[in-house]
C-alpha cells in the first residue's frame, strides 16, 4: 500500500498539515507515502500561487520521518505543473531540491487554465486533445526530470465533451508518447481521483492503461491525490486488482528518483 500522490498545506489548495496526514495514511494501512505538493510556475489563474517554502518543506518531512520512521515510509516528491517554455526552470529545481519522486503533471496548457474551463473555450473535444498531447510530447521531450506522468487524461475532469470523447483516434498520439515513456524509463501515475468523476475510473482510464501496457510500459504508481486525510489509498485494492487484470505485475515506489518494483 503505497500512496504516491499526497498534498499537504505546503500546497495552496490543501489545508490539512503534513503530520495529519500522515496519521491519515497510518490508518489507511499505508506503509509508504510521497508528498507531491504543488510547484506551478506562471499558473494560469494569477489569483492563484503555487510554489512550495522547500527549506520548511524539506524540515518537515524530515522532522516527520523521525517521528515516525518505524511505523511509514516518507518520501519527498514534487508535484510539477509543466508548461514547454517551463522545463529548463523545472530541471534546476529538480536539480536543486533532490527529492525522491517527481510526478509531471500539465494544469495550463497552451497558457490556458484547465480547472476553470478556459482551455476548452472554441475548441471542439477533439482539438482539445490534439492540443493538449502535442504539448505533453513537447514537454516530455524537453524535460527528463521527472518519474512518472501525473494524471494522464486529466481533460476527462473538468470538460465533459472531452470525457465523452472516444479514445480510439487518439492512439496513435497515446502510443507515441507511451513508447517514448518506455524507451526513457518513465511511467504513468495511476490516479485514483478519477473514481470521482462520471465514468468511475482512475486517470488515466483502462483503455490507455492497456495501450501503455501494449507500448511496453511497466512503471506503475498509485496515487490518490488526497487533498485530505480521509481519501488517502482511495479505491486502492480494486484498482489493483484491475491493472493485474490488465496484465500489469508490479507497482513502484522511489527512492532518490529511482524506481524499486513490488509484486501486486
Amino acid at each position: 500500500m503505497f500512496d504516491y500522490h499526497c498534498h499537504s498545506s505546503f500546497s495552496n489548495d490543501a489545508e490539512f498539515p503534513m503530520e495529519a496526514m500522515v496519521q491519515g495514511a497510518l490508518a489507511a494501512g499505508l506503509k509508504e507515502m510521497a508528498f507531491t505538493d504543488h510547484v506551478d510556475y506562471e499558473y494560469a489563474d494569477p489569483s492563484m500561487h503555487f510554489d512550495i517554502a522547500h527549506d520548511a518543506y524539506r524540515a518537515e518531512i524530515s522532522r516527520l520521518r523521525a517521528l515516525y520512521s518505524d511505523r511509514i515510509t516518507l518520501r519527498h516528491g514534487l508535484e510539477l505543473g509543466l508548461q514547454p517554455h517551463l522545463a529548463a526552470e523545472y530541471s534546476r529545481l529538480v536539480a536543486e531540491q533532490q527529492p525522491d519522486f517527481v510526478l509531471c503533471s500539465i494544469h495550463t496548457c497552451r497558457q490556458l487554465d484547465l480547472y476553470r474551463g478556459d482551455f476548452y473555450r472554441d475548441r471542439t473535444p477533439a482539438q482539445a486533445w490534439a492540443d493538449y498531447l502535442e504539448e505533453l510530447l513537447t514537454i516530455v521531450d524537453r524535460f527528463q526530470a521527472f518519474n512518472v506522468v501525473g494524471h494522464l487524461d486529466i481533460l476527462r475532469r473538468y470538460d465533459a465533451g472531452a470525457a465523452a470523447y472516444p479514445k480510439a483516434p487518439l492512439k496513435e498520439g497515446f502510443m507515441t508518447l507511451f513508447r517514448q515513456l518506455a524507451a526513457a524509463g518513465k511511467g504513468l501515475e495511476v490516479n485514483t481521483s478519477g473514481y470521482r468523476n462520471p465514468e468511475e475510473m482512475p486517470l488515466p482510464g483502462w483503455e490507455l492503461l492497456s495501450w501503455y501496457k501494449e507500448a511496453g510500459g511497466e512503471i506503475l504508481t498509485l496515487g490518490s491525490d488526497a487533498h485530505s486525510p480521509d481519501v488517502l489509498a482511495y479505491r486502492f485494492p480494486e484498482t489493483v486488482e484491475r491493472l493485474k487484470a490488465l496484465g500489469f505485475r508490479t507497482v513502484c515506489t522511489f527512492e532518490a528518483m529511482e524506481p524499486a518494483f513490488h509484486l501486486l
